[in-house]
């Protein structure tokens, strides 16, 4: 059945594509079955992180960035990740909604999914859902995060290019982007360009970045200086200019081999999911390992510290 899956997917099946994407996202057998199929079929499209501030237009962002790209003959798949619903766990949809003029296009693919409560604005399956559409061979990757603010920082682990988004009006300009989300931009966009007040953030954001790179080092690659657009996201205004920056990022990355260095930061993150879940699952789960049972207890009864206990569950997990 899983190798089935995948030939389809491979020949442009898009409800294998729909189906693996939902298995990925289950964390089922299947899904990693079939991801590790396909592993070796991707390595080919480039994946464009979005993120920043709520209310700032990163849905419209994405819609009118997608329909100029597909114009460009480009195959374009959005992973939208939609907050978790706090009953079922699962995506809102909202970003779907506001993404409906995609619908129909032979070469966009939308799928939301839902962040599962994770803090860094991305779910845990986002990069292996990413893989899946690299490997069905998509051209660009767009991963919509959900705007949570300075939090919202992950999405820099896997993307090769990193789109932050702000928009005038939020107060202090200075203030409106954390440090840590400015430090993770590739290129800054300032949406919803004819608001008042957009040439003071384009301002402040100039002088932040300038700041930020006016010491260069001697003997090292000349670093990427983020620049930053205006762009009218539901007029169309800028998107051109910002799609011709994202090339420039893309050729730069791949000049200096930084885009390996993604792909590595990634795998490195993989590999950690991966050995954490199987140590959750092996050893701190109560009810399959009695060893853990007798240190909770000793735990509450003030016997031992969680600290203690937990060196005690990593000395047996090296005897294994």
């Amino acid at each position: 059945m899983n190798k089935s899956l995948s030939e389809r997917l491979l020949a442009g099946d898009r409800y294998a594509l729909t189906k693996i994407l939902s298995e990925v996202d289950n964390a089922t057998q299947i899904g990693y079955q079939t991801s590790d199929e396909l592993y070796s079929f991707g390595g080919k499209a480039w994946i464009v992180g979005i993120t920043g501030s709520p209310g700032s237009g990163k849905s419209t962002l994405v819609n009118s960035l997608a329909l100029r790209l597909s114009e460009q003959g480009k195959k374009i798949a959005i992973l939208a990740v939609d907050p978790s619903s706090p009953f079922s766990g699962g995506a809102i949809l909202g970003d779907r909604v506001r993404m409906k003029d995609l619908y129909g296009k032979p070469d966009i693919f939308i799928r939301s999914v839902s962040s599962r409560g994770h803090l860094g604005g991305v779910s845990s399956s986002t990069l292996r859902m990413a893989r899946i559409f690299d490997a069905a061979g998509f051209d660009t990757i767009l991963i919509e995060t959900v705007g949570i603010g300075q939090n919202e920082i992950e999405v820099s682990k896997l993307a090769h290019t990193t789109i932050v988004v702000e928009a005038p009006g939020f107060g202090d300009e200075i203030q409106a982007i954390k440090a840590g989300i400015l430090e993770i931009a590739d290129i800054l966009v300032v949406n919803k360009s004819d608001l008042p007040g957009v040439d003071a953030t384009v301002s402040a954001l100039v002088g932040m970045i300038d700041l930020g790179y006016s010491a260069k080092e001697e003997g090292k690659i000349t670093p990427w200086v983020p620049p930053v657009v205006k762009v009218s996201s539901p007029k169309g205004e800028g998107i051109s200019e910002l799609i011709t920056f994202m090339d420039a990022h893309r050729g730069y990355m791949r000049q200096h081999g930084l885009d390996s260095e993604i792909e590595k930061r990634a795998a490195i993150e993989e590999i950690g999911d991966e050995v954490e879940q199987w140590v959750r699952e092996k050893y701190l789960n109560p009810k399959t390992n009695p060893e853990l049972t007798a240190l909770i207890t000793q735990i509450s009864k003030r016997e031992l510290s969680p600290r203690v206990a937990a060196h005690r569950l990593i000395r047996n997990i090296k005897l294994h």
